[in-house]
């Protein structure tokens, strides 16, 4: 027996004979073919996880067949995959997070011409997607399988996956599961809207070529660890943490996008000053449209007020008016001297005459509604922004000089950035996000930003001071409050 098969034959002993223990602990197996060997007992993360800015990431559902570009992986693209099987293991067996160090060589240069070129054919396997279209970092393999970093940073053993090794950009929806992120006052909430963000700018990056990997593909929960070692195997061009922003800051002229940036790379901080310079533009634009709407219908309904109060003044003025001296109107208009005179009421079938003696039409029903995003509630009001004092591109630094955010702070040596677009807490911001075709636009312009990153030397606006300190803004993104779903 060689070499090659001693190992082998040692690697299947070790995992049969881990699989007696465990199953002596934990009674069994699960049904369905997936065999179950122990639950890894979550260590506790450090806080990574912000409603305003961070990254305890997950969203919405989507029904996409494939988690990955179809370009990404051919081997097994279209093919029925047999089942799954999985092992966890326990976790003192875990390995430690991936070192930059590790990372695989560069992608090739992107030009205007070829934003997204072939990626290279012979880097190492990265990532299993499953066949619930799961995508989990892989750990370590071994000669069938592979054993991967689950979303809620456990470990498992696989069978029977597809592989990808490389990606251009690797897309992240935040929060998701029972990690919902803000929710506006009409109910929209952000774990959901992040995914349709990210779904649709997958599919306008695979448009025109990219290979584009989600950290998250429907609603299910996953650690800032996992989300980054996803980017940090994959090593794309660029990592973009897509998130919209809660509380209640001051109302502005300006939008009050933030884009925090991974600390000391320059690259995520000039795709940031891209981003935030599209996505503002868009905003103000859709702000000036927006209103010129809202104005537009004042206009008519300030008009109509004054026709009706007009119509009214003549009616009561005409119903005021006195019958002429000494003539008893209730005597068929005869003189009768001890009569006074009395108001004449207006002919209920004769016209309504105004100040110049001209006839009067009744103005027609005002039946326009308010214009969206405005309301009953908020007409008269000027469409404004949250949070614009806060806005703008900066990396967040702790007190130790790493990223604060987790989500950044694993992603290493990659390009990183979490966008927080909107406030969905604003109820005028809130109307817009509730909107399909607004969410698109959200997309088409991360989409543009990314191709315009790539392809120029552009370096974008709305760059400010970093912001450093650590700063309790809640929980999440943590084995600890993750429900795994591989």
């Amino acid at each position: 027996m060689n070499k090659t098969n001693v190992r082998l034959l040692m690697t299947a002993l070790m995992v049969a004979a881990m699989a007696l223990i465990l199953a002596a602990g934990c009674g069994g197996s699960s049904d369905g073919g997936e065999q179950v060997l122990g639950e890894s007992e979550n260590a506790d993360e450090p806080g990574d996880h912000a409603d305003n800015a961070e990254d305890a990431e997950n969203a919405g559902s989507t029904d996409e067949v494939d988690g990955v570009s179809a370009g990404d992986d051919a081997s097994a693209a279209g093919n029925e995959l047999p089942p799954m099987t999985t092992t966890t293991l326990r976790p003192e067996l875990d390995e430690p997070p991936v070192l930059a160090d590790d990372l695989p060589d560069p992608l090739p240069e992107p030009t205007e011409a070829n934003p997204f070129p072939p990626l290279p054919a012979d880097s190492d396997e990265a990532v299993v997607v499953t066949s619930n279209n799961i995508v989990a970092p892989i750990v370590r393999s071994i000669s069938d399988g592979h054993f991967v970093r689950t979303p809620c940073s456990n470990q498992r053993l696989l069978f029977n996956n597809r592989t990808l090794s490389r990606a251009h950009v690797v897309l992240d929806a935040g929060h998701g599961g029972r990690e919902i992120g803000a929710v506006g006052s009409a109910g929209v909430r952000e774990k959901d809207i992040n995914l349709i963000v990210v779904n649709k700018t997958k599919e306008l990056l695979e448009a025109q070529g990219a290979t584009v990997v989600r950290t998250r593909t429907d609603d299910y929960s996953v650690t800032t660890q996992a989300r980054g070692e996803i980017a940090t195997r994959l090593a794309p061009y660029l990592f973009v943490s897509v998130h919209h922003n809660g509380g209640a800051p001051a109302n502005d002229d300006r939008p009050g996008t933030i884009v925090f940036t991974k600390a000391n790379n320059p690259d995520a901080t000039r795709f940031g000053g891209i981003f935030h310079q599209n996505l503002n533009k868009f905003l103000l634009a859709k702000a000036a449209e927006t209103q010129a709407v809202y104005d537009d219908y004042m206009t008519q309904r300030d008009a109509h007020q004054a026709a009706q109060e007009a119509y009214d003044a003549a009616v009561a003025a005409q119903n005021a008016a006195p019958a002429p001296e000494g003539v008893d109107p209730a005597a068929g208009g005869e003189t009768n001297t001890t009569i006074q005179a009395t108001p004449r009421p207006a002919d209920a079938n004769g016209p309504v005459l105004g100040p110049d003696g001209q006839p009067l039409t009744p103005p027609e029903p005002f039946d326009l509604e308010v214009p969206a995003p405005f309301n009953a509630d908020t007409e008269n009001l000027q469409f404004k922004f949250a949070g614009a004092g806060n806005s703008g591109v900066r990396s967040w630094i702790r007190d130790d000089g790493e990223d604060f955010l987790g989500v950044l702070r694993n992603t290493q040596g990659v390009p990183a950035v979490l966008a927080e677009f909107l406030y969905v807490t604003n109820p005028i911001e809130e109307a817009l996000l509730a909107d399909p075709e607004f969410l698109d636009a959200e997309a088409f312009i991360l989409a543009q930003s990314i191709v315009e990153f790539l392809t120029t030397n552009n370096p974008g606006d709305g760059h400010v001071r970093d912001q450093f300190g650590d700063q309790n803004i809640g929980g999440g993104g943590r084995p600890s409050d993750c429900n795994e779903s591989l």
